[in-house]
């Protein structure tokens, strides 16, 4: 039984760094494009604010 699950387990834990690698990186990808989006954003609020008081 040892001879299966130990390298179940070896393909298992390879199988569970390599999701968490891949999701570590999507989301660092994600941040990149998140905070120009940001900052337009945050851009857009100022012009509107300014907008407003004309």
């Amino acid at each position: 039984l040892a001879s299966v699950t130990e390298p179940l387990s070896t393909v298992a834990t390879t199988t569970g760094s390599n999701t968490w690698a891949v999701a570590t990186s999507l989301g660092q990808g994600l941040q990149t494009v998140g905070k120009p989006l940001g900052s337009a954003a945050g851009g857009l609020a100022n012009v509107s604010g300014e907008l407003q008081f004309i």
